[in-house]
């Protein structure tokens, strides 16, 4: 009588050792696809950042384009200035007086 309490013992023992085992083995496939999950989206958070740094270099780039642009015009209108000064010397020489 004493052996076969003793195998009982045992069996419960055994199935609560397998039920706790499915237990672990289902939370561990649930932790590794929520591991999947968040690999994916930090990748998506590296394209994404990437993708900003590309378009950041893209806008400073313009921006000193624009930059360049702007000196240029800017030049351009002082020799203008420069140059409608001369002329308007030139024309008060052939200024008629009354």
């Amino acid at each position: 009588m004493q052996a076969e309490q003793i195998f009982q013992q045992i069996s419960s023992s055994s199935e609560e050792t397998y039920v706790s085992s499915k237990e672990i083995q289902a939370a561990t496939i649930s932790q590794k696809e929520s591991i999947g999950t968040v690999v994916k989206n930090i990748e998506q958070i590296v394209v994404v950042s990437e993708e900003t740094a590309a378009g950041t270099q893209q806008v400073a780039s313009s921006s000193q384009q624009m930059s360049d642009g702007m000196i240029e015009i800017a030049k351009a209108g002082e020799n203008l200035a420069a140059v409608a000064a001369e002329l308007q010397a030139g024309v008060q020489q052939f200024k008629v007086e009354n």
